[in-house]
């Protein structure tokens, strides 16, 4: 059985939320003018504007570190950055239970669950093709920016800060855009980021008239096949608990990891 390690996933996860971060303030819009990253091995604190889906702790726990410091270390930093933003903690399920003592003594509460699927890249991936799916040109950036933004807008104008969300993922130096056409418009996109031997796959999402017809198998049987051409030996996702994105997942091979249990504490409900 494969063995996925959750400190090993979590702390790419937070490289990659550094780096991505890290370039908020490249965006034309101005959003990310504020945005202000911490990190250090395994971990980081990351804040890119209001509201910002890449708000977040994310690789606590892992290292043995006692949970009192680390989250004093966590509700200063949002209480500096943002005085209105909440504190947000992402913990894979593997963390010791004094860490959910802690937030739970802080006034945090559970917002969300999500599975890690992982998946050994083998040569035979390197084999797919599928003429609808390709990656992104170096030009298309915007392109596959938009067309992701109105997929998970389930097809409606999507906001400002939505299309900010996938222009900051598309910045990102070390992953690989890829996108689904039909008849040569761009109906779905998605992308892998690499670390080292290990590939992550996420931002997958497709048009609401297109779905139910196996784009989004086929942009993951892409990416790892990009993945296993660099090398990659190791795939790993993050899905809902169920709904079609976990289905697309198994049926590619990807067995269960872990739980990554996210976190949230209001603003304004002190700074530790």
């Amino acid at each position: 059985m494969l063995h996925i390690d959750a400190a090993a996933v979590e702390a790419a996860r937070a490289r990659a939320t550094a780096e991505l971060v890290g370039r908020a303030a490249e965006l034309a819009s101005g959003r990310g003018a504020n945005a202000r990253v911490i990190a250090w091995p395994g971990t980081c604190l990351a804040y890119a504007w209001p509201a910002s889906p890449f708000n977040a702790a994310i690789g606590l726990g892992l290292d043995g570190a006692a949970a009192d410091g680390a989250l004093d270390r966590v509700g200063r930093f949002f209480a500096e950055v943002d005085a209105r933003a909440a504190a947000a903690v992402e913990l894979a399920d593997a963390v010791d239970k004094a860490w959910l003592e802690a937030l739970a003594g802080r006034g945090y509460r559970l917002r969300d669950v999500l599975y890690t699927w992982g998946r050994a890249v083998t040569a035979a991936d390197g084999s797919f093709a599928d003429a609808r799916v390709r990656p992104a040109r170096p030009d298309e950036a915007e392109r596959w920016s938009l067309t992701v933004a109105r997929a998970f807008g389930e097809g409606a104008d999507p906001s400002a800060a939505d299309v900010d969300t996938a222009r900051l993922i598309a910045l990102h130096a070390h992953s690989r855009l890829f996108l689904a056409l039909v008849d040569g418009e761009a109906v779905a996109g998605a992308v892998v980021g690499l670390d080292g031997d290990m590939a992550h796959l996420y931002s997958g999402a497709t048009l609401p008239a297109h779905r139910g017809r196996g784009l989004q198998r086929a942009l993951v049987q892409a990416r790892l096949a990009f993945a296993a051409a660099r090398g990659c030996r190791l795939a790993t996702t993050q899905t809902d608990p169920a709904g079609t994105s976990r289905r697309n997942m198994e049926r590619a091979g990807f067995t269960f990891g872990y739980t990554l249990l996210q976190f949230e504490r209001p603003a304004g409900t002190g700074t530790d």
